[in-house]
């Protein structure tokens, strides 16, 4: 977790009180890379990896159901103030977690936006297929210039 410097956030209120954790699908794995150890989240059911760094680990680990995101922050922060996140860093980190599937809300889902998540991301990986076959053809083109992708 790149560390923004700061401890507080005026953003805060709208995770502070969420009772969240990892999908119970996701697998935790030890890495070292470059002489760092590192935290890999892989979930199997739906292929995502994400990569964390020990005191963004030492975090995320501490969700659940049974404390809210502000009673885990400080928890982190009363044990190692010096590596514990700001508060800015723990809403970008619970927002890449989100994008990637590998978070559990106790709270009805929004099927709407779980689609529109997967739709996303499926274009995203299946458009580069399409317009490499459809790029002689002209349909893949830029608005600016009109330039293929």
């Amino acid at each position: 977790m790149a560390r923004t410097g700061r401890t507080f956030s005026e953003s805060w209120h709208r995770v502070a009180n969420l009772k969240v954790s990892l999908r119970p699908t996701v697998r935790v794995h030890r890495q070292f890379f470059r002489g760092e150890r590192w935290y890999v989240l892989h979930d199997p059911f739906n292929n995502q990896f994400f990569r964390l760094r020990p005191e963004a680990h030492d975090f995320v680990i501490r969700l659940g159901p049974e404390q809210t995101v502000e009673q885990v922050w400080e928890d982190c922060l009363n044990r190692h103030p010096d590596e514990a996140p700001g508060q800015e860093d723990v809403i970008q980190l619970l927002t890449q977690l989100y994008y990637a599937n590998l978070l559990y809300f106790e709270m009805p889902p929004d099927s709407a936006k779980l689609f529109e998540r997967y739709k996303k991301r499926r274009q995203r990986e299946i458009q580069p297929l399409w317009c490499g076959r459809l790029a002689g053809s002209g349909h893949c083109r830029r608005k600016s210039g009109g330039r293929p992708f």
